[in-house]
């Protein structure tokens, strides 16, 4: 079994806060995935490369990996 590295950034949101993704629709494909009332948007680029990123009790939150899957387990349990 090949286990990948999955890394994990939070950094804390002040006040009132707007963010912009831009994506290049060659090079990735952009789904959002609803959990718990919660959205997460998941960026899956050609290189097998994914992000999930969201947003929860003033933290912005960001997975970087390789494996959906396993990284919507992470971010659906961190709470």
């Amino acid at each position: 079994m090949i286990k990948t590295l999955i890394e994990l950034v939070e950094i804390p949101v002040k006040r009132e806060y707007t963010k912009n993704i831009g994506v290049n629709q060659e090079k990735a494909k952009v789904e959002t995935v609803s959990n718990n009332g919660l959205e997460y948007t998941v960026i899956l680029y050609n290189n097998n490369r994914v992000t999930v990123l969201w947003n929860i009790y003033d933290m912005e939150y960001s997975l970087r990996g390789s494996d959906k899957e396993e990284m919507l387990k992470i971010a659906f349990s961190l709470k």
